[in-house]
């Protein structure tokens, strides 16, 4: 594919090779990602691409929830949607690193936190932290108020920005869908018997069980992806390792009996209280965000000493966050 370009203004910054070592910046099954560029600017981008006969076609269905997140805090800017034979081609930002290679290269429990506030509400970070101290929004209160969910939140699909290593975004909305009408705000009704949608590691019980997810299932998602930051493992990937496919029942009765103490055992006591309450929002029930901060905000107070980290070398560079006031689980509600 080398000298293709695409839109007349995007091309590949490389040409593209079978080898390790080639421009693809990851690859998954809802569509390759490779470096491109601005031949205009000479800013690099992300281009995802997909081939045009492929059996279930994905892109067109991101392309139109990145058009409806448009502007929106956490969200990757998409610059160019088009069909260029064999492809359809995605232009996006270009991002950094996973969280997951993002704690890797420095294992502080504080930054896993701060990314959580991210990934759940809006949060200023103190002057102080070494972190971006801007008002931010967070990644899923942000698709949520556009009536969807991910419905495959995990680590890969968070992402830091390029030279902004506090800056987290969401990527990866093949999956996405509404979970309300935009106009009216009525929530769909609940349906059973469905196949499980999400990565296995990562997804809800209700997902597990056939049910259909809400904005609750996108916020158990994230407690395993915390729980899988702060440890390096879940409970039940020995399991998903240890039978086949067809055999994973058993990862799915671990993750059921697997109480918010013991899942969280080892990490700061608020956390507990930020999984006791995801674990009990009914369906069509609105996450209360601003208590979810509130409680992600303590953990962070908490300090590393404080929580069983997997032995990592830890960055003396992130300071502490001031620990906030103390906060009281809120009145449920429906939106």
């Amino acid at each position: 594919m080398e000298g293709i370009e695409w839109g007349r203004r995007w091309a590949l910054a490389l040409p593209v090779s079978h080898s390790d070592s080639g421009p693809s910046i990851f690859l998954n099954p809802l569509g390759d990602v490779y470096l491109g560029r601005d031949i205009k600017t000479g800013q690099d981008v992300a281009l995802k691409l997909e081939p045009i006969q492929t059996q279930t076609p994905r892109l067109s269905h991101e392309h139109t929830i990145y058009k409806a997140l448009s502007g929106m805090p956490g969200i990757p800017t998409m610059h160019w949607y088009g069909r260029e034979v064999p492809y359809h081609v995605l232009v996006l930002d270009r991002l950094d690193l996973t969280l997951e290679e993002a704690i890797s290269k420095c294992h502080d429990i504080n930054l896993v936190f701060s990314y959580a506030n991210q990934m759940v509400l809006s949060v200023c970070f103190s002057q102080t932290f070494s972190l971006n101290p801007l008002l931010q929004l967070s990644c899923l209160e942000s698709l949520h108020e556009r009536s969807y969910i991910h419905r495959d939140v995990k680590p890969a699909n968070f992402m830091t920005s390029i030279g902004e290593l506090s800056r987290v975004s969401l990527i990866d909305f093949g999956l996405a869908q509404l979970f309300r009408d935009p106009s009216t705000r009525r929530h769909v009704p609940l349906v059973s018997g469905l196949k499980t949608v999400g990565t296995i590691t990562f997804t809800s019980i209700n997902s597990h069980s056939g049910r259909m997810q809400s904005r609750r299932d996108d916020l158990e998602s994230l407690v395993y992806s915390i729980v899988y930051l702060c440890r390096g493992r879940l409970p039940w990937q020995d399991i998903i390792k240890r039978y086949s496919i067809d055999k994973y029942g058993a990862s799915v009765l671990e993750k059921k009996i697997a109480s918010s103490k013991t899942l969280c055992q080892g990490l700061p006591a608020p956390f507990v209280a930020f999984t006791q309450h995801i674990q009990s929002l009914g369906f069509d029930e609105k996450p209360q965000y601003d208590y979810l901060h509130a409680l992600l905000m303590q953990c962070s107070a908490h300090g590393s000493n404080d929580v069983v980290l997997n032995p990592v070398t830890v960055s003396p560079s992130f300071g502490k966050l001031a620990p906030p006031a103390k906060c009281s689980p809120p009145r449920s509600g429906r939106m």
